[in-house]
């Protein structure tokens, strides 16, 4: 979710109640924090279908997603060991229809949730290890007919994902060099289509000071998703980031570009990635984060967060397993809220 996306791999956030994405950074923190954040992140989709390519059987697929989180963050102040720990919870909802060219109209719906944690833990000597653990459920119903055929349909499935990732950083007073490595293992439950584990290597460069920042960074699997749709080749999911944050007394703006492909999945995102983005495949989807933090250097903070994401990119039927792709518009709104104290 938005509470996250501003993570850093490199050098420390000037935002002091952003989580380390690589945990090395942690011991370079300026400031400690606590904070409580909400978010609601509201999308629309919609897609035209032709099933067969011929034009004879076509229809429009369109949904209306809502997502709820709240986050939890609390970091120490950098300096020896040094500790950080998130707890973030979302739930999402997924109002579909499909409207046939006769005007025939059929509904489905998906319910999910998912519990995201990560104790993190940096050292004086620039080296760090972070622990994961996220848990994933999602129910789809699907109650009407497609192309007069009568179609009554449900399940579920559950996926929890255990992470270690391990990291270093260099680097001095204007610059960093940082680098982590991440295992994930997957266990799941019903049709969740999720792998037995993945590996990714991620590096990240930086220039900034206490009051500025600018990053470059990338994340890319050591290995290939395999598709299981008859046609489709292996995907490799990665990540490629570009951000800037500065402080101008006490306000700090942010702004970060995140571009996905592959099917790359942030773990605290899994909802987003499972209900909005799973038919892109190796279509390249850019994501938009603006940021503001109002306070000093110490005592309360209150920020806002708002992020915005469009694309009109074909894209595979979540609800019918075709290797075709048909054109798609997705919208998403982001805004978020939250109170922290630092120290």
């Amino acid at each position: 979710m938005i509470s996250s996306v501003n993570a850093q791999m490199s050098r420390p956030s000037v935002f002091p109640e952003m989580r380390s994405y690589n945990p090395a950074v942690i011991s370079l923190r300026k400031s400690g924090d606590y904070k409580l954040a909400v978010a609601q992140n509201n999308i629309e989709k919609k897609q035209n279908f032709d099933f067969d390519g011929t034009g004879s059987f076509t229809f429009k697929d369109e949904s209306d997603i809502s997502l709820t989180n709240a986050n939890f963050f609390r970091a120490g102040k950098g300096g020896g060991l040094t500790s950080e720990l998130i707890i973030d919870y979302t739930t999402g909802e997924k109002d579909s229809s499909i409207t046939e060219t006769n005007g025939t109209v059929s509904k489905y719906k998906t319910d999910t949730s998912s519990m995201f944690s990560n104790l993190s833990f940096g050292f004086a000597n620039g080296v760090g290890l972070g622990l994961t653990h996220v848990s994933y459920e999602s129910s789809f119903s699907f109650n009407g007919s497609i192309h007069g055929q009568a179609l009554n349909e449900s399940q579920k499935s559950e996926v929890a994902v255990l992470g270690v990732k391990p990291g270093i950083v260099f680097g001095g007073k204007n610059g960093g060099l940082g680098l982590t490595f991440e295992y994930q293992d997957y266990s799941t439950k019903g049709s969740s289509g999720a792998p037995s584990s993945m590996m990714f290597v991620g590096v990240a460069a930086s220039i900034g000071s206490d009051k500025t920042l600018i990053e470059v960074a990338a994340e890319i699997s050591a290995k290939e998703l395999e598709n299981n749709l008859p046609g489709q080749k292996a995907q490799r999911p990665m990540k490629f980031s570009f951000l800037t944050e500065m402080k101008f007394s006490f306000i700090t703006f942010g702004y970060k570009l995140n571009a996905y492909s592959g099917g790359f999945i942030e773990l605290d995102k899994v909802i987003q990635a499972q209900l909005i983005y799973s038919g892109g495949g190796d279509d390249m989807r850019l994501e938009h984060i603006v940021n503001f933090s109002f306070g000093g250097d110490k005592g309360l903070n209150f920020g806002l967060s708002g992020g915005f994401s469009s694309s009109s990119e074909p894209e595979k039927n979540s609800l019918f397993f075709t290797t075709s792709k048909h054109p798609t518009e997705t919208t998403e709104i982001s805004v978020a809220a939250k109170i922290g104290f630092v120290y």
